[in-house]
């Protein structure tokens, strides 16, 4: 009987994910994790930090 490697593992966990929260939620995760570990890195190698830009969704309606 072959045991589950850890690859294997987290592609499990991954694809529950995804059914029972969706794919822009656990997209939303992975960003967020990615973004996690680049300031850690940066901050590691002393790195100053950069500032957060995020886009906005414009609220104001469109004239004719």
């Amino acid at each position: 009987m072959a045991f589950l490697g850890p690859a294997e593992i987290i592609l499990i966990v991954v694809v529950i994910a995804i059914f029972f929260f969706g794919k822009d939620k656990v997209l939303g995760w992975a960003r967020t994790v990615g973004e996690a570990k680049q300031e850690f890195s940066d901050g590691a190698k002393g790195k100053p930090a950069k500032k957060k830009t995020t886009k906005k969704k414009s609220t104001k309606k469109k004239k004719k």
